[in-house]
């Protein structure tokens, strides 16, 4: 074998004994399908250690090397504590990847028995000394009577590292729990104080990362029950960047228990903090409720670690309280272990219980518990009988895990909104804790109660009558997520006569979800009545109705309506500043979509200050790498690109479409938006086959993430259509355009900006292929509709008018283009459109061609006049081409002395320095 094959044959035994036992062989193969030589050297190693400890056979070690079996080991153990004196080993407790543990009796200079931890033999390389050294100095770290006491360190006389422990003779807190048959009470305040012991842990600067029962016994002290959190093996300070301990070994191994991992400890991520304890803790507490784990090892037999790790970042696994009620004869027997039955367990886990845990596991850390502290303090309110903070904070939420757990039942549709519906309904937590924060503490209890009762309310509609709508023997098995929505609506009416306020939150809620379908008239009647109720029961100015009024605007925006939602995110963040001060939670939320609004009606300059202002504020309050900030990042470099500013648009694109593949995942719907402007980027640079690349890898995970007729997915479709146009592609580029607006006509209606956009890019194809009646028919409807739409002389009305009037001149209707360029003239000077020149040289060339000589003077020589004075980008050109239109001109006109002057002015330009 090679040194290189020595080396990592010693990375993956290492890794490999790190593993549970039961995965270690299917783990080894997937991390070395590609050497035969070194798998078979670990895998007899691993063979030998089960029962002899085996060495490492690198060359240093030398031929002779020889261990022994596990017998003599102990018995060399025995000896050389032994003639030290100091302690007597007694039996082995158990063994880890590198180290082993023995009962002991320590005899000087107190007698106590003790547990005894001893680095194995051929595991003193240098990753293994620093993992055992690690342990040993975080235990040193730590005093409390819920966490096993380090003792004592030193080193045996034939070198090897050993530190001695307090002796806990204890038994999983799960089995103790079970087999005293404790109550859920009696459970939750054992629990309670593991969480303390935790506590104590991160007031150190410690984290677990490897919270499980067997890592949490119970003792008996005092006649009372005493839980001992121990070895911290794993365990790494919150501020130790050296790698020495991170969660990933060099071969990528994952360091933890597969059930109780935490998703960024699944992803292999460094960047991990007290929040993956809290998820451990709270996988812990559904065990000790349920019986089970959220994800149990059985249910998943023979999946592989990569199977495991996707389960763990993206299934949705039963409340607690489902997961009694549907487990049958273990259901029942975990009641009768917890001294209840099945039905009576369920209702007591149903509600607060269920939310504290969930909570707690919650895939994105952001939205778990912020701390244990956190979590201890809503599981004493709990057991004081008051409102728990998990509770009020989102019935939507209870909406978007029953989504997820019936993603089969709901069909394809449903799956595609599984991942958008979730942004949407959460966001009224913010405004409603802004609002609580200015009450006193009586009224402030009474509210959380009441928003407790609407809680519950409103989960029990969504989560009964949502899935009673499914009727698949009746629909199909492939059922809709409109036809679910449209049944839940006709279920609504007259549910809540007497309870307004559940039943704006139910149209909150669905009407969301019908705005991430693109069913955008749905989704306003849902927000137009969820308004009414809420003006009407709780006035005006309160959060809730504030929140009906953004999303409104937010769905104004959508359909076009672009006026009527400025207007109202304008008064939306004056009135939210006035209520919650300046730096309010909900304002970076209005203010992303006044920029978006601001945009959509062509108004740059305007859009790009106001993005810039949020994004100053993201960076600020939540940190350069948050998934709000980098969407804010993405949204202002698609501007930048609009305005030309590439180098800009590029750096910011590129860096956080690096961060969000890290942070979110490469499909995530952010990702994509940010992937999908690169490849813009790209083309807006020349550079087409790159371009290219990217939409062929943008597309199918747009599809399959979002649908196929996603407003997204299909803006994304007309964007590589643009692409075929600048490839010269012009026939996939019609099949692409044609099939884009097929489906916006279908999703957002005729006359959206969007629809419009994609209609107008179709008749530019049609006039590049010499379909000229077509391409003036479609560009003409454009016109008409956004002059509709957006007004008369708006810059996007102008830009299409423009459009149309050259499809005219080549269809040969020449007086007709005259007219509309005459018009998009007047129209410019009116409202100082900056294309007014643009406008000016295509009218002075038509009124050329018609023989209106005169007037085509008068225009091209105010044509040149200007650009002979411009200095902006591209002005050197721009004079050229006026230079071009007047030779033009006087050449028809037959005018040569004038058309030579022109022509010596445009080769003197030709000539200059630089051109």
């Amino acid at each position: 074998m090679t040194p290189d094959q020595y080396a990592r044959v010693e990375a993956l035994f290492e890794a490999a004994l790190a593993q549970p036992e039961q995965v270690r062989a299917m783990w080894l193969r997937e991390q070395c399908p590609d050497d035969p030589e070194v798998l078979r050297k670990v895998d007899g190693m691993l063979a030998l250690d089960a029962s002899t400890l085996a060495a490492l056979e690198a060359p240093a070690m030398g031929a002779g090397f020889h261990v022994g079996n596990a017998d003599e080991i102990e018995q060399r153990i025995r000896e050389e504590f032994a003639a030290a004196g100091r302690y007597q080993v007694e039996s082995l407790l158990g063994e880890g990847g590198f180290g082993t543990v023995y009962r002991a009796a320590q005899v000087r200079p107190v007698r106590r028995h003790v547990a005894l931890k001893v680095i194995k033999l051929g595991m003193d390389t240098r990753r293994i000394l620093a993992r055992f050294e690690a342990e040993r100095q975080t235990l040193a770290m730590m005093n409390h009577p819920g966490i096993a006491k380090f003792l004592d360190a030193g080193t045996t006389a034939s070198g090897r590292s050993f530190f001695v422990m307090e002796l806990v003779d204890g038994r999983p807190i799960t089995s103790y729990c079970d087999e005293h048959q404790l109550d859920t009470r009696l459970r939750l305040e054992l629990f309670a104080r593991v969480c303390e012991a935790i506590r104590h842990a991160h007031q150190k600067g410690i984290l677990h990362r490897d919270i499980k029962p067997s890592n949490v016994l119970v003792t008996i002290q005092d006649g009372k029950p005493s839980p001992v959190v121990i070895d911290f093996g794993i365990a790494r300070a919150l501020d130790d960047d050296s790698g020495a301990m991170s969660l990933v070994t060099e071969h990528g191994q994952i360091i933890g228990t597969p059930e109780y991992m935490s998703p960024e400890q699944a992803e292999g991520s460094r960047d991990i903090d007290t929040r993956t304890d809290v998820y451990s803790l709270g996988v812990l507490l559904y065990e000790l409720l349920t019986g089970s784990t959220p994800f149990e090892r059985s249910s998943h037999a023979g999946a592989s670690l990569l199977e495991w790790q996707r389960l763990i970042r993206e299934l949705e696994p039963p409340t607690p309280s489902t997961r009694v009620r549907k487990s049958g004869e273990r259901g029942a027997m975990a009641a009768k272990g917890r001294a209840s039955d099945q039905a009576a367990l369920s209702r007591l886990l149903q509600g607060d219980l269920d939310w504290i845990v969930m909570k707690a596991i919650e895939k994105d850390r952001s939205l778990r518990y912020e701390s244990v502290d956190a979590m201890a303090a809503d599981l004493n309110r709990y057991l004081n009988d008051e409102p728990v903070l998990a509770r009020p904070q989102s019935a939507a939420y209870r909406f978007r895990k029953f989504a997820r757990r019936n993603r089969a039942a709901l069909g394809a549709a449903l799956g595609m909104l599984l991942l958008l519906v979730g942004g949407v309904v959460g966001t009224s937590v913010g405004m409603v804790r802004a609002l609580a924060a200015r009450d006193r503490e009586a009224s402030e209890r009474r509210r959380a109660d009441e928003k407790a009762a609407i809680a519950t309310a409103v989960t029990n509609f969504l989560n009964e009558d949502l899935l009673s709508a499914l009727r698949p023997d009746e629909q199909g098995k492939d059922v809709t997520m409109r036809q679910v929505l449209d049944e839940a609506t006709r279920r609504l009416e007259g549910r809540f006569p007497n309870q307004p306020e559940v039943e704006a939150s139910v149209r909150v809620t669905i009407g969301g979800s019908f705005m991430h379908l693109g069913e955008l008239d749905a989704a306003e009647r849902q927000f137009t009545r969820a308004l009414e109720l809420r003006k009407n029961a709780l006035g005006e100015t309160h959060a809730d109705a504030l929140e009906a009024v953004h999303y409104l605007a937010k769905v104004h925006s959508l359909q076009g309506r672009y006026a009527e939602s400025e207007a109202a995110l304008r008064a939306l963040l004056e009135h939210d500043r006035q209520l919650n001060g300046p730096e309010s939670p909900n304002g970076p939320n209005i203010m992303g979509e006044l920029a978006n609004v601001l945009r959509r009606q062509g108004r740059l300059a305007e859009s790009e200050q106001v993005f810039r202002q949020l994004l100053d504020i993201r960076r600020r309050v939540s940190g350069e790498e948050h998934e709000e900030t980098l969407l804010t990042y993405t949204n202002l470099a698609a501007l930048l690109r609009t305005t030309g500013q590439l180098d800009e648009a590029a750096s910011m694109i590129e860096r956080t479409l690096e961060l969000q593949r890290k942070k979110l995942g490469p499909q995530h719907t952010h990702t994509l938006f940010t992937l999908g402007s690169l490849a813009v980027l790209h083309m807006q640079r020349g550079h087409l086959e790159a371009s290219e690349a990217l939409f062929a890898e943008l597309l199918p995970m747009m599809r399959q993430q979002l649908g196929e007729e996603h407003p997204y997915t299909l803006f994304a479709t007309g964007d590589m259509a643009l692409l075929y146009v600048r490839q010269e592609r012009l026939s996939d580029a019609e099949q692409l355009y044609t099939s884009a607006l097929d489906g916006l006509t279908r999703v957002l209606g005729t006359e959206h900006p969007e629809t419009l956009i994609t209609m107008e890019h179709l008749g530019e194809v049609y006039l590049a292929q010499g379909r000229l009646d077509e391409a003036r028919s479609l560009l003409s409807r454009v016109v008409h509709a956004s002059r509709r739409i957006h007004g008369h002389d708006h810059p996007y009305t102008a830009a299409s008018a423009l459009k149309l009037a050259k499809a005219l001149q080549q269809a040969a209707c020449i007086e007709d283009a005259e007219i509309v360029l005459s018009d998009l003239v007047d129209g410019a000077r009116r409202t100082h459109n900056a294309r007014l020149m643009e406008f000016i040289e295509a009218h002075g060339r038509v009124l050329t061609g018609m023989g209106r000589y005169e007037a085509a003077e008068v225009a091209l020589l105010q044509l040149a006049d200007a650009r002979s004075r411009s200095t902006a980008p591209g002005a050197a050109d721009r004079w050229r081409a006026a230079c071009a239109a007047l030779v033009d001109l006087y050449e028809s006109w037959d005018r040569a002395d004038e058309a030579g002057m022109w022509t010596a002015m445009q080769a003197a330009q030709d000539e200059a320095p630089g051109h």
